[in-house]
């Protein structure tokens, strides 16, 4: 999984058609999963804690916070030959 909050690049399939930003919010638990595991991986030594760790939880939490925030639905371009 690769997550940008700062460009909401949250990188999921979302199944039917509804792929809006409130749609997106049946993967808030496992983002919430994901900052626990990288904060594990910080634990085990697998990966530096400190900055290099808050920045990666933080993208997450961002993305979270945007998502839980997000009242609109844009609308969907579509491209045309």
């Amino acid at each position: 999984m690769i997550v940008q909050a700062r460009t909401l690049a949250v990188l999921f399939t979302f199944p039917g058609k509804d792929r809006s930003p409130t749609a997106a919010r049946t993967a808030i638990p496992e983002l919430k999963k994901l900052i626990v595991e990288l904060n594990e991986q910080c634990k085990r030594g697998e990966y530096p804690a400190g900055e290099l760790n808050n920045r990666r939880t933080g993208a997450v939490a961002e993305a979270i916070n945007a998502i839980e925030t997000a009242t609109t639905r844009p609308e969907l371009r579509h491209i045309t030959k």
